[in-house]
């Protein structure tokens, strides 16, 4: 692809691949690296491509599920509060069990949960971000919910 498209899609797109890679990563220096490796592609893709934007977000998500599988880093979940009544102990295996079962989540669901509900971006800014549609968006946080509703229900009755 020719420089000076790349530079300019770089410029208009660098920061919101930034912050989609980092809420999946939860790394800086991963999710530079997967930017880096995105644009990287584009700059060696020959064939001509018409959406940019859609392009550069998907080859951006095929990156983050590699460095998450080769990894096999769990992603993490800093700012979860549960309600005082829970014992320091039992929040510690509450939250445990909560970050195994968002992991285990399949990649359909789990990076859009994820944007959604724990880094709290709006249906709109997903949809913007990744290409789907909004309703897509929506679908896959709701069937997330339920399965995550269903695992912890199961979970729970273990503690």
């Amino acid at each position: 692809m020719e420089k000076e498209k790349v530079e300019k899609a770089f410029q208009k797109y660098k920061d919101r691949l930034y912050f989609f890679a980092y809420g999946m990563l939860k790394d800086r220096d991963r999710s530079m690296d997967v930017v880096q490796e995105a644009f990287i592609k584009l700059y060696k893709e020959e064939k001509e491509i018409y959406n940019i934007k859609a392009w550069l977000f998907k080859v951006t998500k095929n990156l983050i599920i590699d460095h998450i599988r080769k990894n096999k880093r769990v992603i993490t979940i800093e700012d979860l509060e549960i309600e005082d009544r829970y014992n320091n102990e039992r929040r510690n295996r509450l939250i445990g069990i909560l970050k195994k079962e968002i992991d285990n989540l399949p990649d359909l669901y789990k990076e859009i949960f994820i944007l959604r509900d724990v880094d709290g971006y709006t249906y709109e800014e997903i949809s913007r971000n990744t290409g789907l549609p909004i309703g897509t968006v929506k679908t896959r946080v709701y069937r997330a919910r339920i399965i995550l509703r269903e695992k912890l229900k199961n979970e729970l009755r273990k503690i």
